[in-house]
């Protein structure tokens, strides 16, 4: 597994958060539905609202109690952005990184194309416990983590993640054993360097 700079996503072909029926066939899901596993990634979220900023002429406040009042007009979409690093000189899958991230370029390029929303995670179990040293690979200290909640009762369907339990990893696990966070893409951008890496961006909304 890789840890503290990595983030997985997996497509999980349906179309509502919250109302989970008619998952979409492996077909139309990123990756058949397989989570891919990222490395070197930078994740920035943001929030913002609209505010009213028109001018009032002739108005002059004397004082900063006396200010013009401002009104919330709405709140917008979260926002997100991830920009992933992948290193061309290395595909090996026996170092310490442990993934060929290059073989998921067209995987990465389709996420904007496909339908079901998509779950952001760090790789470790929810439950996992700290035993000692670091079992737990700095969970507690990422954004996803702290930002994503867990499922409860929505369907699963078919999804299979594979997580690091503080001792080992397990598969058949789901979205009720991570903290995720559910996003639909709408951008992504690739970028080839002179010094031989990938740049890739992602952007799009947090949807819920």
């Amino acid at each position: 597994m890789v840890f503290l700079t990595s983030l997985n996503i997996v497509d999980t072909g349906y179309l509502d958060v919250n109302t989970r029926t008619g998952q979409l066939a492996v077909g139309y899901r990123v990756n058949d539905g397989v989570a891919l596993q990222l490395k070197g990634v930078e994740l920035e979220m943001s929030s913002s609202s609209a505010l009213d900023k028109a001018a009032t002429p002739g108005f002059s406040v004397s004082d900063i109690k006396h200010h013009e009042k401002r009104a919330l007009v709405t709140i917008n979409p979260t926002t997100f952005s991830l920009k992933l690093m992948f290193n061309r000189d290395d595909t090996s899958t026996t170092n310490a990184w442990g993934i060929n991230d290059m073989a998921l370029l067209k995987e990465v390029f389709e996420l904007p194309h496909t339908a079901g929303f998509k779950a952001l995670y760090y790789p470790v179990d929810r439950t996992a416990v700290n035993t000692g040293g670091n079992s737990t690979n700095k969970r507690d200290n990422q954004m996803i983590h702290q930002m994503g909640t867990y499922d409860s009762t929505e369907s699963q369907g078919d999804l299979n993640l594979t997580l690091w339990t503080g001792i080992a990893t397990a598969a058949s696990k789901t979205l009720t054993s991570v903290h995720y966070v559910p996003v639909r893409f709408d951008n992504c951008s690739m970028v080839q360097t002179s010094d031989n890496k990938m740049v890739v961006t992602l952007s799009g909304v947090v949807t819920g």
